[in-house]
C-alpha cells in the first residue's frame, strides 16, 4: 500500500499511541529519502541519526547498555530536546541487531505502541524509527496493518518525493 510520509505524520499526531516505524532493506537509500523530506518539507520536523549521536558523543558502550526500554526512555529524552512536530529516528540497527529476536520483538512493540499519556516524558508528537529489514518486522507488518493506521510500513511502498 503506498503511503506519503507527511499523511503518516498527522495520522500518527491524532493518535494517543505515537510510535512508528519504516523498514527497508539496507543501501536502499532510506537514509538519502528522508533526509530529502526533511529539507523539503515546510514543518518542523527533527532528524536524529542514532549512530551518528553515538559516535560524535563517542558513548560507544552505549549499544552494549541498552535494552528496549532504556532505548525508548532514551529516544524519549531526545525527542523532548526538539521543538518539532515529529521526530525520525534513523540507524537504529547499530543496537538493535546486536538483540535477539526476543528483544526486538519487544522493542517493535514498545515503540508502536508507546502511550506517552502514561510515560513519564510529555512528548505528544510522532517518533518514527527508520530500521533494516528483519524476520521480526516482517511479521510485526502483517500484525499491525490494519486500514485505519499502519503504524509499520515498508520503506518500498512510501511515495516518491517530487
Amino acid at each position: 500500500m503506498i503511503f506519503n510520509l507527511n499523511d503518516l505524520i498527522s495520522k500518527l499526531n491524532h493518535k494517543r499511541n505515537l510510535g512508528g516505524i519504516i523498514f527497508g532493506e539496507a543501501g536502499i537509500g532510506k537514509s538519502l529519502y528522508i533526509n530529502s523530506f526533511v529539507e523539503r518539507s515546510n514543518r518542523d520536523i527533527s532528524y536524529i541519526d542514532i549512530q551518528q549521536l553515538i559516535n560524535d558523543e563517542k558513548e560507544y558502550n552505549i549499544v552494549f547498555e541498552l535494552d528496549p526500554e532504556s532505548l525508548i526512555i532514551w529516544c524519549l529524552k531526545l525527542a523532548e530536546d526538539r521543538n518539532a512536530i515529529a521526530v525520525i529516528f534513523d540507524n537504529f540497527d547499530v543496537i538493535v541487531n546486536l538483540w535477539n529476536d526476543d528483544k526486538i520483538n519487544n522493542f517493535i512493540s514498545r515503540w508502536v505502541d508507546v502511550d506517552f499519556e502514561r510515560s513519564k516524558f510529555s512528548y505528544p508528537k510522532p517518533l518514527i524509527a527508520i530500521m533494516q529489514t528483519d524476520k521480526n518486522l516482517i511479521s510485526a507488518y502483517s500484525s499491525y496493518n490494519s486500514n485505519s493506521l499502519t503504524k509499520i510500513n515498508r520503506f518500498e511502498d512510501l511515495e516518491e518525493l517530487l
